[in-house]
């Protein structure tokens, strides 16, 4: 079937996604990522009956193990270990917070940075886990009822982590649509601090200019070296890029998201309110430690500001960059044969080479096994292990890649491809 979705198009709760797939087959992507409530809209636009197309067997076989994991009740969700999950995270933001308002100046034998350094390391820590979680309610993996996945992601991004859920929307889906496609999947554009593919190299003239080019090709041959510092800040990135979203809500052609913005605006600012009365506790609790030093203050707001800030970002990049950016990119080109899951594994890599495959669980958020988030991505965590076994054999029997590294082999893979991409800025130098 062919359908005509102009004119839902500015009501999408995904976004303008949709146009990435104009003309082109788009069967599995949207049984990926859509609910029950989506396919009765679909019936309703406009359609027509297109051309019969021959479908491979590969495509084929992935529907019939889609269908498989459907019968086999691996899209159904365990309510009590995400009930578990959730009130863990947020206990650890919860605790850590708690440990600062129960500090005092006589605290560890008279010194509680100490105990005020490890607590903005859980909190960190607890906002990374928190970004698991609501990836999850966000992707509708927790419970039937969409909105209700919507609103709780919003409390665990917004209220407790201070990313914006449309922010998240617009990047996310994109990013699973067409996944490590160039110009079409926004992770992949960090120019002009990362270039991740030889297009980035040719796009340095075109977005900066010729007088820049040299600048830039400087910056990036050093790019292996500042990756992992600069990662330490990504968390305070995703905050930046989430309120300029925010800001500008209103201007968006997409009523969906326009409707969000006054509850986006609340529900961020409720984050950083509660932050606020942290970070003042913290700055109190300097001064009062060093007998009323403004310097004491400070010096005890900037260290808990920065580790709590940075460990959470390394932890989240660790994550998310060791997944699809030290693989190859490819042209939009590759959206066009139909084969939705070949692309997902070409693009995709897990982190599942590990003597400590739970703590990997837990640390990555299940995206340990990306592969299989990437080709089932409303399955609940809990499930893709078990998954894993299938879609292996599903790989192997089609001709398909299933690529995967110990965790610190993917660190080396991430070196591995930056000083690759460096070199490239040396060589059109020459």
């Amino acid at each position: 079937m062919k359908y005509d979705c102009s004119q839902w198009l500015n009501r999408h709760p995904g976004g303008d996604i949709i146009l990435q797939y104009n003309g082109l087959d788009a069967t599995d992507v949207f049984k990926a990522m859509h609910g029950k409530k989506a396919f009765k809209i679909l019936k309703a636009l406009p359609h027509e009956k297109s051309k019969v197309e021959s479908t491979t067997k590969r495509i084929q076989a992935f529907r019939e193990l889609r269908q498989k994991f459907i019968d086999d009740g691996l899209f159904e969700t365990s309510v009590p270990w995400y009930i578990y999950k959730t009130v863990t995270c947020i206990g650890l933001v919860v605790f850590a917070s708690w440990m600062v308002f129960n500090l005092s100046p006589t605290s560890f034998f008279s010194y509680p940075l100490i105990p005020l350094i490890l607590s903005a390391f859980i909190l960190g820590l607890g906002w990374q886990q928190l970004g698991w979680v609501a990836h999850e309610y966000l992707h509708h993996q927790v419970v039937e009822d969409r909105e209700w996945n919507t609103t709780i992601g919003q409390f665990l991004g917004n209220v407790c982590s201070g990313f914006s859920i449309v922010w998240w929307k617009i990047r996310h889906n994109e990013h699973h649509a067409a996944t490590n496609v160039i110009e079409h999947d926004p992770d992949i554009d960090n120019l002009p601090l990362l270039a991740w593919s030889q297009y980035d190299i040719d796009q340095v003239v075109e977005r900066f200019g010729e007088k820049n080019k040299q600048l830039v090709y400087n910056i990036l041959q050093y790019q292996k070296y500042y990756f992992f510092p600069l990662m330490c800040f990504l968390r305070v990135i995703w905050l930046i890029q989430s309120a300029l979203l925010v800001k500008d809500l209103h201007l968006s052609t997409n009523k969906s998201f326009r409707k969000r913005q006054k509850g986006e605006i609340i529900t961020m600012a409720t984050h950083y309110t509660w932050l606020s009365f942290v970070m003042l506790r913290v700055f109190q609790l300097g001064q009062e430690t060093y007998d009323g030093s403004i310097y004491g203050g400070l010096m005890y707001f900037g260290i808990f500001l920065l580790i709590s800030q940075c460990f959470a970002g390394i932890s989240l990049a660790l994550v998310v960059f060791m997944n699809h950016y030290p693989i190859e990119k490819h042209g939009a080109e590759t959206l066009k044969d139909g084969d939705w899951a070949a692309l997902q594994c070409v693009g995709t890599l897990n982190v599942t080479k590990t003597n400590w495959p739970r703590l990997a669980d837990w640390f990555f958020g299940g995206l340990n096994f990306q592969i299989e988030h990437h080709l089932f991505p409303t399955m609940p965590r809990h499930n893709l292990r078990t998954a894993s076994r299938n879609v292996m054999e599903f790989c192997l029997k089609h001709n398909v890649p299933y690529k995967s590294v110990s965790p610190t082999g993917g660190v080396k893979m991430i070196f591995t491809w930056l000083e690759k991409i460096s070199n490239l800025c040396v060589m059109d130098e020459s």
